[in-house]
C-alpha cells in the first residue's frame, strides 16, 4: 500500500445552509490522502491515479456542490472519487470554510471523513449446464456490480457433491473483491446475479447452475438472520478452503489458520484441480 496526498487545495464553491452562502460563494481548502492498492503500482500513468486527474476531479466536485452541509459533500467526493479510481482502497478527506458565517473569533470550520473499500472473499459452485460458463458470467457480473471491484480468482477444481444426493460434479472457484457496498447490499446483488443465472431453489440443497457464498467480509462479524459472517460452515469444507488459499494473502497468519483447518478436515470428498477462468 502507498499513498497520495493533495494539501490545501483552495476552491471556490457555494456550500452552506443560508442563501448568502449559496448565492455570494467562498473559498474552501480541501486536503486529501489516498491508499493506493499496490497491484496499481506502475510507472505507466494510464495505470495509475493521475494527480492533475484527482485534483481536478476535487475542484470540479466543489465547484458543481450546492450541498448545504459539508458533512453531505465530504461523504459524497469520497464515494464520486472512489467509484472513479477503483485502486483506491482508503481514502481521507478534511474540508474546511475559510470565512465561515459565525459570530466568533476563528480562521475557519471544517469537517474530516473516510471512506474504505473492504476485501471481500466469495465462494462460487455450479453443477447445472455449462458449469465453467456459469463460473464465467457469475464472476463477469460481479465485476460489474456498482462500487465493487474483482481482484482476483482462483483455479477451478471438480468437486464431489455434500450434502445433496442428486446432481452431478461441481465446478468450484473462489473470488476476491474489494466493495464500497455494506454486506447485505453485497449480498442482494449476489442474489440478483444466482437469478441473473437461472438459479432456482425447488427443495434444499437442489442442483444449481450457480451458487455464490460470502466467506469473510473484511474483519466483519455478523450473526443476522440473513447473513452470517464468517461463513459458518468454510471451515468444514475443502471444495471453500482449498480455492480460497489459492488467492488469499500469503503473509496474513489468517492464512494459516484456514491452510490447518483444511488439514483437519477428515472426509474423502473429491477437489480435483480443472482448469482456470478466463478474467
Amino acid at each position: 500500500m502507498f499513498t497520495i496526498y493533495v494539501e490545501r487545495l483552495k476552491v471556490f464553491g457555494h456550500i452552506g445552509v443560508y442563501d448568502f452562502e449559496k448565492e455570494n460563494g467562498q473559498n474552501f481548502l480541501i486536503w486529501a490522502e489516498a491508499d493506493i492498492d499496490d497491484s496499481a503500482l506502475s510507472d505507466d500513468i494510464e495505470t495509475s491515479v493521475d494527480y492533475t486527474k484527482l485534483v481536478s476531479s476535487l475542484k470540479n466536485l466543489v465547484r458543481e456542490s450546492r450541498c448545504d452541509l459539508l458533512e453531505t459533500f465530504a461523504k459524497n467526493m469520497l464515494a464520486s472519487v472512489m467509484a472513479r479510481y477503483p485502486s483506491i482502497m482508503k481514502m481521507r478527506v478534511r474540508v474546511q470554510k475559510e470565512a465561515p458565517p459565525i459570530d466568533a473569533e476563528l480562521s475557519s470550520v471544517g469537517v474530516s471523513a473516510q471512506l474504505c473499500r473492504s476485501a471481500v472473499y466469495i465462494s462460487l459452485g455450479s453443477n447445472v449446464g455449462d458449469r465453467m460458463e456459469n463460473l464465467q458470467s457469475a464472476i463477469s457480473r460481479l465485476d460489474a456490480v456498482s462500487d465493487t471491484r474483482v481482484l482476483s480468482v482462483s483455479d477451478v477444481y471438480e468437486t464431489s457433491p455434500v450434502d445433496c444426493t442428486d446432481g452431478g460434479d461441481y465446478l468450484n472457484c473462489a473470488v476476491k473483491l474489494s466493495t464500497l457496498l455494506s454486506p447485505l447490499e453485497l449480498l442482494h446483488a449476489m442474489q440478483d446475479i444466482e437469478n441473473e443465472l437461472g438459479r432456482v431453489r425447488p427443495y434444499k440443497n437442489a442442483p444449481r447452475t450457480i451458487d455464490m457464498d460470502m466467506l469473510l467480509y473484511g474483519g466483519e462479524a455478523s450473526a443476522a438472520r440473513e447473513l452470517i459472517l464468517p461463513h459458518p460452515r468454510m471451515l468444514e469444507r475443502k471444495f471453500v478452503l482449498v480455492p480460497l488459499l489459492d488467492i488469499y494473502d500469503e503473509s496474513s497468519a489468517r492464512r494459516l489458520f484456514f491452510s490447518d483447518a483444511l488439514s483437519r478436515i477428515e472426509s474423502d470428498d473429491r477437489v480435483n484441480p480443472f482448469g482456470q477462468i478466463r478474467f
